[in-house]
């Protein structure tokens, strides 16, 4: 009894030394010199005292004191193995690791250890043939069958994963993990069928399981199956009812089933709660936008912060709004608002300049274009809005010198080879060297309805009429329903001096055009033009 005492007290003595900041050195030599008698279970227990961080090296050095004096313990073997396994020196684990099954061949948990280190090793046949060796020695240890269905799978051996996880079945009672696992596979699988047949064998067990409900409710999700899925969310509710997660859940599942106004409900009693949360305010934006509710959606989405990954989602969708309540001037002065000019992407100036080109404000879109470019210089994009830009307020020239820019850089976009050759035939720009663009265009690009509508284009300007037609009417195979295709087959068959099919494409190009909702610029222009065409018959 005295020794066990003085063994305790030394113990706490030595630990108050080490929290009191005695170095490696001077612990090192007190133990030297006054524990130099001590058995294999005093430096042992030693090791565990000392196992933190911050003293990681004297509980290995106890370790090994522990080992001089007991070279024939193979518990004190595993425990060296496991000491070295923290700095993920596998070899030199399974080194110790070995010894310990030497000393103990019929050792469950060294087995098992061994395994897992030829596990971390990546070889898992050798880690299956130590578990195989441990489950010889206890069928009921029901996290060897875990791992040895691990194993398997990583060697995508899944019908072998499968097997040792049924006999983990047949030999545990109530083995939950290898449920648990069971099911995650099939789930992995697609088989949902079967993943929810072992969810609920879990569920009977553990009916209130909060993880087990919500990947059930997933399944049933995937599987399109709503209301049971709203039950399970359901239950949830009433089990966690603090818990937002599963009303958010409830509330996208009422987005499926498009019911809004219950959908709406479930993330209103959630942001009630979190009134800050993006992703609610964010349900609850696209909800109210489809209700076609815009004044609700803005309030919502104008919620979602910056740091937000919805944000950029939010933004968009808000200058969504501001386009549909026509309000370009309120959806740049958003942009701004929302993002400082420093952080302004070069996606957002795009969106900047689109918006300020579909309000025709061309001086304030060629001022942006400009800012853009010095921040962003010689970029594609930009390079190329500013170009059309520059078309729009008859500067061509300057259009065209930005045109080729591109091309220099970017020789195969197709989209500017196409624009520059196209307005180049407009602009009776030197047909040569827009056909050669063109063609370019449509190598690049073969069937691509706009850049054969160039094609067919360019040989009614060099009236080849036939030619022209077979192109054209190919371009609207390609593009149906494009008023500015039919449009130029209307022409075609107008300079052939047939009347009839050149009212009947300008007439459809008309029905087309007066059928939208709304009408950006290009499209008003072209109503111009074809109902100008048409009173001319």
């Amino acid at each position: 009894m005295k020794r066990a005492i003085g063994i305790v007290l030394s113990l706490i003595f030595f630990t108050l030394l080490i929290s009191c900041g005695v170095g490696k050195s001077s612990s090192t030599s007190y133990v030297k010199k006054a524990h130099k008698k001590q058995n294999s279970y005093y430096y042992y227990m030693m090791s565990q005292l000392t196992n933190r961080p911050e003293t990681i090296d004297e509980s290995e050095s106890f370790l090994d004191l522990a080992l001089k004096k007991d070279k024939k313990s193979a518990f004190l073997w595993s425990q060296k193995a496991l000491a070295v396994a923290r700095n993920s020196d596998w070899a030199k684990a399974l080194a110790f690791a070995k010894k310990a099954i030497e000393k103990d061949p019929h050792n469950e948990e060294t087995l098992v250890l061994l395994g897992k280190l030829y596990a971390a090793k990546k070889e898992p046949q050798t880690a299956i043939s130590y578990y195989k060796k441990a489950l010889a020695l206890n069928k009921q240890n029901e996290e060897v069958y875990n791992v040895i269905a691990r194993e398997y799978l990583s060697l995508n051996s899944v019908g072998n994963a499968y097997h040792w996880l049924t006999v983990c079945l047949r030999e545990v009672p109530e083995a939950m993990s290898c449920m648990y696992y069971m099911a995650t596979i099939y789930l992995e699988q697609k088989n949902y069928n079967m993943a929810l047949r072992y969810f609920g064998m879990i569920s009977e067990q553990d009916p209130d399981n909060p993880k087990v409900l919500q990947t059930v409710g997933e399944i049933y999700l995937q599987q399109g199956q709503y209301q049971k899925a709203l039950d399970v969310f359901s239950q949830l509710k009433k089990l966690y009812p603090q818990d937002a997660t599963y009303y958010i859940r409830s509330g996208l599942t009422y987005y499926e089933l498009k019911q809004m106004d219950e959908a709406i409900e479930e993330f209103l009693s959630v942001v009630k709660r979190f009134p800050k949360s993006d992703r609610v305010n964010y349900f609850l934006g696209l909800l109210y936008m489809e209700k076609k509710n815009f004044d609700k959606a803005l309030v919502y989405l104008d919620r979602v912060s910056i740091a937000s990954p919805l944000f950029k989602e939010a933004l968009s969708r808000l200058l969504y709004i501001m386009r549909e309540k026509n309000d370009v001037y309120g959806a740049v002065n958003l942009i701004d608002k929302k993002i400082n000019k420093k952080e302004q992407t070069i996606e957002f100036y795009q969106l900047k300049l689109s918006l300020l080109v579909h309000a025709q404000d061309y001086k304030n879109a060629l001022k942006q274009a400009n800012d853009a470019l010095d921040r962003f210089e010689r970029h594609e994009n930009l390079l190329f809005q500013r170009a059309i830009i520059l078309d729009k307020i008859n500067r061509w020239h300057e259009a065209k010198k930005d045109l080729l820019t591109i091309l220099k850089e970017h020789p195969e976009s197709e989209q500017v080879l196409n624009y520059l050759g196209y307005t180049m035939l407009e602009r009776e720009d030197n047909i040569e060297e827009a056909e050669r663009y063109i063609l370019k265009a449509l190598k690049l690009k073969p069937n691509d309805g706009h850049v054969v509508d160039s094609l067919g284009w360019l040989y009614f300007k060099k009236e080849e009429f036939d030619k022209a037609l077979r192109h054209l009417h190919r371009a609207n195979l390609l593009r149906p329903n494009e008023s500015a295709i039919l449009e130029h087959i209307g022409d075609v068959y107008f300079a052939l001096k047939n009347k009839r099919m050149a009212r009947q494409f300008f007439e459809k190009a008309l029905n087309l055009l007066e059928a939208l909702e709304r009408k950006s610029p290009d499209d008003e222009s072209l109503l111009k033009s074809i109902k100008e065409k048409l009173g001319a018959f």
